[in-house]
């Protein structure tokens, strides 16, 4: 009779167990995640920021902007 119970389940220091296992799991997320968006996201833009301003006159999309009259202060 006592073959066909089920093994008591462990129940000492369950809530600390779950709990480091979800923290373990979360930092892991959290921390994959992070340099997902870093390699992905933000160094892509950054590459795209300096590619642009490798080209970019600045003094003459000033004068184009002067021209146009974007700029109150500035005469045309």
């Amino acid at each position: 009779m006592s073959s066909n119970l089920l093994p008591k389940p462990q129940m000492r220091d369950l809530l600390g167990r779950i709990a480091r296992r979800n923290f373990v799991i979360g930092v892991t997320l959290v921390t994959g995640s992070f340099f997902l968006l870093e390699h992905f996201f933000i160094q892509g833009r950054q590459n795209k920021y300096r590619d642009f301003y490798k080209t970019f006159d600045f003094a003459k999309d000033f004068e184009e902007k002067k021209k146009a009259g974007v700029f109150h202060s500035v005469k045309p």
